[in-house]
């Protein structure tokens, strides 16, 4: 009777399905429904694996929100980040996300005056150098 499996070299698929580092969003796609696999290593040069991409990476650039909803949906710790003809430009993770909550409270407070006060709320000319606009913009 054989013994179990100890080693990943036992249990491995050896035949493997991969895409070059240059390999653009329709390639990636129809590469993963062709094979029917999740994810692809990516490899450069002489085949040294310089990352995987996986069915739910070829995104393109997303706001914060829709990022997280993706990770949380298609349970990912990152997703490349690639321009529109599907270049990869960089990755996120999640802790790049919770980034975006480990500042100050005034750097929170600034960026909700002018993301928010500001655009709904706009000042006139003639008030906005006024103590009135100072005092009730912080």
């Amino acid at each position: 009777m054989r013994h179990s499996p100890h080693l990943v070299s036992e249990v491995m698929t050896q035949t493997v399905v991969a895409v070059g580092e240059e390999a653009r969003f329709k390639e990636i796609v129809e590469t993963v429904g062709q094979w029917k696999v999740s994810a692809l290593p990516v490899p450069a040069g002489e085949g040294r694996v310089v990352g995987v991409v996986s069915e739910a990476d070829p995104l393109p650039k997303e706001d914060l929100a829709q990022a997280a909803r993706t990770m949380a949906h298609k349970s990912v710790k990152r997703l490349p980040v690639v321009d529109g003809e599907g270049m990869l430009q960089g990755i996120v993770s999640r802790a790049d996300l919770l980034k975006v909550f480990l500042r100050s409270d005034d750097d929170l407070a600034q960026e909700v005056r002018e993301e928010i006060v500001g655009r709904l709320f706009p000042a006139p000319a003639e008030i906005c150098g006024s103590r009135w606009w100072t005092e009730w913009s912080r």
